[in-house]
C-alpha cells in the first residue's frame, strides 16, 4: 500500500481526482469495488435527498474515511449534504481535509481523528446515514494484537471495532 501511494500519489474515483498520502489506504488496491460501492452509496443518498424538503440538510458520517473520497463524493452530491469523516489514522484525516479543499467542499465537511464514534464532535449528534467500509481481512486475529495504523484499514483484530460500530451506531442514527 505504501509503495502504491508513493508511486501514484493521485488517483481517480468516479471521475474525480484525489491525492493519496503514502500512509493512507490506496483505493486502487480494489478500484472496481471502490467505484461500485460509491456508486451505490450515491444512489441511496440521492434517493434520500429526494425525500427531504428543500431546506432540510442531509447529515452523513463516514467512519474510516481514508483519503476521503466517499465523504467528498457525498458532499459533492448536493449542497444539502453535510459530512463528517473520521479515521483512526491521523494521516488519513489530513488527507481527507486536503481532498475536501481540492474539491471545494471543506466548508461542509468536518474530519477528525477518532476510533469509530470516539470523538467529542459526535456528542448529541444524529446522522441520516452512517457508512463504514469496514476492515475486510484478517478477522481471525486475536483481540489485542497490535497492528500499525495503515494495516488497521485492512485488519480489525478480533472484530473489536466492528462490534463497537454495530453496537453504537443506533445511538447516532
Amino acid at each position: 500500500m505504501r509503495s502504491l501511494a508513493a508511486n501514484r500519489p493521485r488517483t481517480n474515483v468516479l471521475g474525480k481526482d484525489f491525492v493519496i498520502y503514502p500512509g493512507v489506504f490506496h483505493p486502487e488496491l480494489a478500484l472496481d469495488i471502490t467505484e461500485y460501492v460509491n456508486e451505490e452509496i450515491l444512489k441511496v443518498i440521492n434517493g434520500e435527498l429526494r425525500k427531504k424538503s428543500e431546506e432540510t440538510s442531509f447529515d452523513f458520517l463516514e467512519v474510516g474515511c481514508g483519503a476521503g473520497y466517499t465523504a467528498i463524493l457525498t458532499a459533492l452530491a448536493s449542497e444539502k449534504c453535510h459530512v463528517w469523516a473520521t479515521d483512526i489514522n491521523e494521516a488519513a484525516v489530513k488527507n481527507t481535509i486536503e481532498n475536501a479543499k481540492l474539491h471545494g467542499v471543506d466548508a461542509r465537511l468536518k474530519a477528525a481523528t477518532a476510533d469509530v464514534f470516539d470523538h467529542k464532535i459526535f456528542a448529541g449528534k444524529k446522522f441520516d446515514m452512517i457508512y463504514w467500509n469496514m476492515p475486510w481481512a484478517g478477522q481471525n486475529t486475536e483481540p489485542g494484537i497490535e497492528v500499525d495504523v495503515l494495516m488497521r484499514s485492512l485488519v480489525d483484530p478480533g472484530c473489536q471495532s466492528i462490534r463497537r460500530y454495530l453496537l453504537e451506531a443506533k445511538n447516532f442514527l
